[in-house]
């Protein structure tokens, strides 16, 4: 079998010097020669702080026009007035408290939670005035209306009653399902201005814009 010391010796068959090395000489300096990196080419080598190559991947991903997630998630301050409050939580949850009596400015509490990321809408009309056994048409714009089963980790009710005048709700996206956004439509009777929570389900994918028409007595 032909060893690399063979084929060293045999590139070089006129070199003068080749029996001044013992064999166990010229191994050991075939091992040295082998084991060293070569550097030459390849210039000084620098170690780059990671948080520069955080921003340079930032970066590169706002010019293509991608939003990265971090990781990790940031509470922040109470959103909202006497009538609401949106708090983002350092879990990724979020707080919401409604004081239904006292809302005047449903798109106002519609923009606090979208700036807390909370997969929340809520739709707000008039009830109709008619007999409670009455089923006016549903528009196209209410639908879906009613939804999906979520966990209880997903939406947590503070109060037990989930049609009070005052709303406490606890908000975990992480637990909502691919493309779930939870809905809770209010309505006033006509001629008031206090909502009346009246429904609230999950909706997977399109979500309504208007809310189910709600019919009221008369007297």
């Amino acid at each position: 079998m032909t060893t690399e010391l063979d084929q060293l010796a045999a590139a070089h068959p006129s070199r003068p010097d080749a029996d001044l090395y013992s064999r166990a000489e010229r191994r050991e300096l075939l091992a040295t020669i082998t084991s060293t990196p070569r550097t030459r080419d390849r210039g000084p080598i620098r170690m780059r702080p990671r948080i520069a190559l955080a921003a340079v991947t930032v970066a590169a991903a706002a010019v293509a026009g991608t939003l990265i997630v971090q990781p990790w998630h940031k509470s922040g301050p109470a959103l909202g007035n006497a009538a609401y409050s949106v708090t983002l939580r350092s879990d990724g949850s979020v707080n919401i408290v409604i004081r239904w009596s006292q809302l005047r400015d449903p798109a106002k509490l519609q923009a606090d939670l979208d700036a807390a990321g909370a997969p929340v809408r809520i739709l707000t009309g008039t009830a109709i005035l008619g007999q409670i056994d009455d089923s006016p048409p549903i528009p196209r714009c209410a639908e879906p209306y009613s939804g999906v089963g979520y966990s209880a980790k997903a939406v947590q009710w503070d109060f037990p009653d989930q049609a009070s005048e005052v709303n406490g709700i606890v908000v975990s996206p992480q637990y909502f399902p691919e493309h779930g956004t939870f809905v809770i439509e209010a309505y006033t009777n006509p001629g008031e201005q206090t909502y009346k929570p009246s429904l609230s389900f999950m909706a997977v994918g399109p979500v309504p814009t208007c809310v189910v028409p709600m019919v009221v007595s008369r007297n």
